[in-house]
Parts: C-alpha cells; structure tokens; sequence
C-alpha cells in the first residue's frame, strides 16, 4: 500500500488529456486525493502538414489556451481508484479579427485498476490499468483553429506499467488507443517518465510523450476536428509535499515535432491534497 507521504504523486493536468501523464500511483484505500492547476499553452508557430511555418508565413495568429483544470481520485481499495478530471478553458487569439472564447471543456472519467504488483530483487514492478471515456461539457466551437476542443466522446483504453529502482528512482510507461466517436479519427498516445524521490518530499521527473493521429487529411483540406494531428513533446514535472498530504505541482513541455499542429509551449502550476 502507499505510503502517507507518498500518497500525492506528481499530478500533471492540462487542457489536453492526452498531456495528463500517469505514472501509476493510486491513492490507496478510502483516500482521496484532489488537485487544482492553471495551464497555460502558447503557440504562434504551427506545422501545416510537415512543413513547418513560422508565424510570419502562416495565416495564423498567436494562441493563448489558458486551462483550469480539476482532478479527483479516491482510492474505493488498495487496487482500485475512480478518477475525474474536469477542465475549463479559455483561448484568446492574439492580433487575430476573430474572437476568443470560455467554456468548460470536457469531463475525463475512468477505474484504474492494480492488476499486480511484485518485487523482483531490487526493483518493484506494478502494472495498471486505466480506461477511461472523455465527456463534452458544453457546445463549443470546435471547428476552429484556436478551439476549445474537439467536442466528442472519447473511449481510452489506457495501460501504464512502473519500475522502482534502487535509490526511489522510476521509470513508468504509459500507452493506448482512444476510439473517437466523431469527426477526429482514432488516436495512439505514448507517454515516458523518469524520475526520483529527492529528500522523502520532492518528486521529480522527465517526460517525452508522443501522439499519433489516424486522420485522412491536412489542414486546409476539411474541418479541424478531422486532421491528422501528430506531435512529440518533451518536459519536466516536480511536486512537493509540503505538509502532510498538501503538496505543490508545476510543469513545463515544449513541442518538438508535429503535424498540423501548433509549435506549443506550456506552463503549469497547482495544488494537490489528501485526504
């Protein structure tokens, strides 16, 4: 079982969730664990199709996607968490004659499943299972290039196995396919971290996260929602406990390959705590 001061893992949100990674905690049983974090993506870059184009060859403004996001997991058993993720977005369109816009974006809800765990030697293995279906929350515009998202259900299928190593280092490994029912195609995600536990109360780790689109065009070819977007991404993550089960979360990524998408840069910072 997790431990009270391990209870709070690094808890990464955004307003994209294919960017929330999961390294494999649970919260244990009847715990709750809660998370508050401001997001901030901005982009003025973009890649039409393969090609790259600054922002002074693309008709494009620059995009500022502020997100608020909440998180909720309680621990039903030792094995067992329900999970809830919920985000309110806003994106503003920098010198651009269109209008930004607010709107609660979508709920996230889904088990994560300990399917086992053991030791072998020195190393602890777990490997978890976490389905999930993403719910749109309101009737945004999503056929725009600044859009709040792309307003339909999602069913994940989600996996993540983590190795402990000597010294509270980790590595965890998270992959699936989202079935999209709507205009967006399926989607794989993969996501990689690395990391350790600094001084019983720092968690640290580094990510590289990739998601591929099945998509059948670019952009400029059809509506936004059906592009096939593709995109690499590397970045940072630290959360500190500082007391009890109250700890502090802060992020940073940037985009290092995509297509048809935005060259984004993002900044989170929140708070988590137990219960």
């Amino acid at each position: 079982m997790t431990s009270r001061r391990a209870a709070l893992p690094i808890v990464l949100l955004s307003s994209t969730p294919a960017l929330a990674q999961d390294t494999g905690d649970l919260a244990g049983e009847d715990r709750l664990n809660v998370a508050l974090a401001y997001t901030l993506d901005t982009y003025d870059d973009y890649w039409i199709g393969d090609t790259f184009a600054p922002d002074e060859s693309a008709t494009f403004s620059r995009i500022d996607r502020h997100a608020l996001s909440l998180w909720a997991s309680y621990g039903v058993t030792s094995y067992l968490d329900l999970t809830a993720n919920l985000a309110f977005v806003h994106v503003s369109l920098i010198d651009s004659f269109a209008d930004g816009e607010s709107s609660l974006q979508d709920l996230v809800l889904g088990p994560r499943v300990r399917l086992f765990g053991a030791r072998l030697g020195p190393f602890a293995l777990t490997f978890v299972l976490a389905p999930a279906v993403k719910l749109p929350m309101a009737d945004y515009e999503s056929n725009a290039i600044g859009a709040i998202g792309d307003a339909q259900v999602d069913l994940r299928a989600r996996a993540i196995a983590r190795i402990e190593l000597p010294s509270r280092f980790f590595l965890a490994v998270e992959g699936g396919w989202d079935a999209r029912l709507g205009a967006p195609a399926p989607e794989a995600a993969i996501n990689v971290s690395a990391g350790a536990v600094l001084f019983d109360r720092l968690h640290v780790a580094a990510h590289v996260m990739r998601l591929d689109s099945f998509g059948e065009y670019d952009i400029g070819r059809g509506d936004f929602p059906g592009v096939e977007e593709d995109w690499i991404k590397v970045g940072l993550a630290a959360h500190l406990a500082i007391g009890g089960l109250t700890g502090v979360t802060a992020r940073a990524a940037t985009t290092l390959a995509g297509k048809n998408t935005g060259d984004v840069d993002s900044v989170s910072i929140g708070v988590a705590q137990g219960f």
